[in-house]
């Protein structure tokens, strides 16, 4: 039995931290041909700068990415791969909550740390949590454009989790809760 070829992880981790899966699962191999998932999480003032995946055999480079993503996906080539994650130095924005009845939330990177400010482009998530006879109704973000506020609605993914990129501003984030009704039995 072969577990498959060597995966290596590469970077700063004080700049930020992340990790190889293969079908969700943290892994460090795969097989050849297996889809490899890099899920990165910039540190505060950081972003991401490229993402590099190198053949540690024949020092080939099979994939390379520069577009600032905290997600990438590539197919595990039949060689030790090295996968390195580049961080730049960026400007940070502070994240405040807004007024909030029937429920809490906090604010998190992709890896679930709380958060209380973050670079333009990172991932904020937003993790409410309903009191009892509530429920969540909206989840939306407020911040300045020019001498304007642009005030954004944010729809669940299909896992029912709500983030949304974070702005070149100081950014509000707003959650809202609704009353259930609740009869007794």
């Amino acid at each position: 039995f072969t577990s498959g070829y060597a995966l290596t992880k590469k970077g700063d981790s004080a700049k930020g931290s992340f990790q190889l899966l293969v079908n969700g699962v943290a892994t460090q191999a795969a097989f050849s041909g297996a889809q490899v998932t890099v899920k990165i999480a910039p540190k505060e003032g950081s972003a991401v700068e490229a993402v590099r995946v190198t053949g540690t055999d024949s020092k080939s480079s099979w994939y390379a990415w520069t577009d600032g993503k905290q997600e990438y996906t590539f197919n595990m080539p039949a060689e030790k791969i090295t996968v390195e994650v580049v961080y730049k130095t960026v400007a940070s924005y502070a994240l405040s909550k807004g007024s909030v009845t029937g429920g809490t939330f906090s604010l998190a990177n992709t890896n679930g740390s709380v958060i209380s400010k973050s670079s333009a482009g990172n991932t904020v998530v937003v993790v409410p949590k309903a009191n009892t006879g509530y429920e969540l109704d909206k989840v939306s973000y407020t911040y300045a454009e020019g001498k304007n506020n642009v005030t954004k609605t944010v729809s669940p993914a299909s896992d029912g989790s709500y983030s949304f990129a974070m702005p070149a501003a100081n950014t509000t984030v707003n959650v809202t809760f609704k009353n259930v009704a609740m009869y007794a039995i």
